[in-house]
């Protein structure tokens, strides 16, 4: 399994380390791994993933979640982060652009 690293501070996200030769349509393949800033801490953290129209919503634990096999057959997907403490305090990142290759 791939893990693609990113570093959180607040509402920005920022990749760290190797994002080249990400291939399109891998399966069951790629995780996240989220390295978050203190504000972070209190909230429950879910990823939202994105490609056209398919947008799918994972939670994190650890730090930690896959990426979503519905996501993965395009050129790229997008990335954002949401934190939710209750119904009316939640907040999210930038989106971010993964791109993967043939």
């Amino acid at each position: 399994m791939r893990t693609l690293d990113f570093s959180v501070s607040g509402q920005t996200v920022t990749r760290v380390g190797d994002f080249s030769s990400i291939i399109k349509g891998s399966k069951g393949y790629l995780q996240c791994r989220f390295d978050l800033s203190n504000e972070w801490t209190t909230y429950r953290i879910a990823a939202i993933f994105q490609y056209k129209d398919q947008v799918e919503l994972v939670q994190v634990e650890n730090g930690i979640c896959n990426v979503p096999d519905s996501v993965t057959d395009g050129d790229y997907f997008l990335l954002k982060l949401l934190g939710v403490k209750s119904a009316n305090q939640y907040f999210y990142t930038e989106t971010i652009l993964i791109e993967q290759e043939d």
